[in-house]
């Protein structure tokens, strides 16, 4: 599974370089209510299989005082990330 970055100026992306593991637990906490789930090799299979290559795309949308994580396809994150790379000019 290759993971490639669509807009590596995105400045939430910026912000959270180095923190993945936070926000997987924090994400982990909110979905399921526990620290632990178990990611297993036909899980991983499973997943491949259900999208095209390249796909889905995890996008990432900072606002003043959240962050969106979402699962798009990869033309909406090619066009989120066009518009991103024009608008975004300050921090999140």
């Amino acid at each position: 599974m290759s993971v490639k970055t669509l807009n590596p100026d995105n400045t939430t992306l910026q912000q959270l370089d180095g923190h993945w593991q936070k926000m997987a637990a924090i994400i982990l906490h909110k979905l399921v209510g526990r620290a632990m789930v178990t990611v297993t090799s036909e899980d991983i299979e499973r997943f491949q299989a259900e999208f095209a290559p390249g796909m889905p795309v995890v996008y990432t949308h900072g606002h003043k005082d959240s962050i969106d994580f979402q699962l798009v396809d990869l033309e909406t994150a090619q066009r989120l990330a066009d518009h991103d790379a024009r608008t975004n000019k300050g921090r999140a």
